[in-house]
């Protein structure tokens, strides 16, 4: 609704169906799937509600000099900024449509005057962060986890190439949304050299919005406007000028839409008024809404449910460390629904399958490791599991859930030595008993049990050592009390 109003009441006011066409781009547009269906998201949505409020009310202002307009923009912009700091570029978007659309209301001076109000209250934004930063703590470490940094392999060229590349593609995605994922790290896109000619592409792009913009400025042109909205929003998104600690993603193009549609809408009707055919901008738009909504509609079934979402997409990139991490851990979630029983085991086995190709990808990958380690243990595949899960916990030895793990893996080798004793098969339940105090060495009735099964099998100085050991770490547990007397009358001499 305020893209609409904006449109129709700033920026295209003398061609209200133009202001409803680009509207309904905007509202069709796939790439704005994620934004709505993903619960994170809501923050891109309140940040551009609250520009577009911030634009209106500002226009208000100048057209009627009521001061609840101005008042209502400032409060719509600390809204905007508090959102996400998209909101910043108001800074420039507020002066700049101010002196595109109301050049017969405001001069120079008075643009001046308004853009001052608005940096004050940027200041007052600027000090809530800075205290919350103080209070909550912050780091100037450089990441080291390559998912949150997904340029810490690629040398300085190809970080500037990569980044370069990755704003060409934006462009093309917004133009052709397809295919759609939910995740674009590492390693979907590959890095870029500037050997590659679609990196040049993104600089003559680059060069093109640019000029373009000046260009239409000089003219007080509305492409000005439009050139401007999507330059500033997404290039706080590329990396180029900051580090958001993501490659690409389809809900930070969010913001730049706005401005792409307003250009793509207004082509459509330039088109038609070149040819002289009224009705042909109409069809071209209408036949570009029904394809933006069948591929909507379709994104939208991926996004139904994690599970769906994490196997749609991983098949759409393939070469993705989160997507194959997410598929595999999927997989482990579908083995454990009761329904699924009868496929438990060819569930696990494509669990295994994506996360060796997540560690293919990325062998510091810690969630990957035990993600594949609990997999291989719900297959009773022990050792592997335990040797997938020491080597995440080498990487990350302070993991707060090491414990748990290996909680989890002692407990599934005791179950399995306990069993075999109640077969009676003492040497082979022993085996099993030992891995468990491996493990859990902290588990005192893996002790004292690891001491009866030895005992039972005759291995009478391993019952001693055992028992010894459960006695020290558990000394008022009855059972371990008891066959101490069997110790301290040296029955197992």
């Amino acid at each position: 609704m305020c893209v609409v109003f904006l449109l129709s009441s700033v920026v295209f006011k003398n061609n209200k169906l133009l202001a409803l066409a680009v509207t309904l781009l905007f509202a069709a547009h796939p790439m704005h799937t994620e934004v709505v269906a993903n619960v994170k998201s809501r923050d891109e949505i309140f940040s551009l509600l609250f520009m577009l409020l911030t634009l209106i009310s500002a226009h208000r202002y100048i057209q009627r000099g009521k001061m609840t307009d101005m008042l209502i923009s400032a409060l719509c912009f600390l809204a905007a900024m508090l959102s996400k700091e998209y909101g910043a570029t108001l800074l420039i978007l507020v002066p700049l449509s101010l002196y595109i659309f109301e050049p017969e209301r405001i001069k120079l001076n008075g643009i001046f005057k308004v853009a001052l109000s608005y940096l004050g209250v940027f200041l007052i934004y600027f000090l809530m962060r800075r205290n919350a930063v103080a209070v909550i703590g912050k780091s100037d470490l450089q990441d080291t986890e390559l998912l949150n940094n997904p340029f810490l392999l690629a040398d300085e060229s190809q970080k500037v190439a990569t980044k370069l590349f990755i704003f060409l593609k934006y462009i093309i995605t917004l133009i052709i949304p397809h295919p759609l994922s939910s995740d674009y790290g590492y390693n979907s896109i590959p890095y870029r050299n500037f050997g590659d000619i679609e990196v040049w592409i993104g600089v003559l792009s680059i060069i093109a919005i640019v000029f373009g913009g000046i260009w239409a400025l000089k003219k007080r042109n509305w492409i000005a406007f439009a050139l401007a909205f999507y330059m500033l929003n997404i290039l706080l998104v590329t990396n180029l000028v900051f580090n958001v600690g993501a490659t690409m993603g389809e809900r930070l193009a969010f913001h730049s839409s706005v401005g792409f549609c307003m250009l793509l809408g207004a082509f459509l009707f330039w088109i038609g008024d070149k040819v002289k055919q009224v009705a042909l901008p109409l069809g071209m738009m209408v036949l570009i809404v029904i394809a933006y909504g069948f591929k909507t509609i379709d994104r939208n079934k991926a996004w139904e449910s994690d599970v769906t979402l994490a196997l749609t997409d991983v098949e759409i990139m393939p070469e993705s460390t989160s997507l194959n991490g997410n598929a595999a851990s999927r997989y482990i979630d579908l083995s454990e629904y009761k329904a699924n029983k009868p496929k438990e085991k060819e569930y696990l086995q494509k669990s295994i399958r994506y996360g060796l190709k997540a560690l293919s990808l990325h062998p510091q990958f810690v969630n990957g490791y035990l993600n594949l380690g609990l997999a291989y243990a719900k297959l009773e595949q022990f050792d592997s599991a335990k040797v997938t899960w020491d080597k995440a916990f080498k990487i990350y030895p302070s993991h707060p859930q090491k414990q748990t793990f290996y909680g989890l893996l002692g407990q599934a080798y005791y179950n399995k030595g306990y069993n075999l004793g109640g077969a009676s098969k003492w040497k082979e339940g022993q085996f099993y008993l030992f891995k468990a105090t491996e493990v859990a060495p902290e588990n005192a009735r893996y002790w004292y049990d690891l001491g009866g099964f030895s005992y039972n099998a005759g291995d009478f100085a391993t019952a001693k050592m055992a028992w010894a050991k459960a006695y020290q770490l558990n000394p008022k547990d009855t059972a371990i009390q008891k066959v101490q007397g069997i110790l301290n009358r040296g029955y197992l001499e």
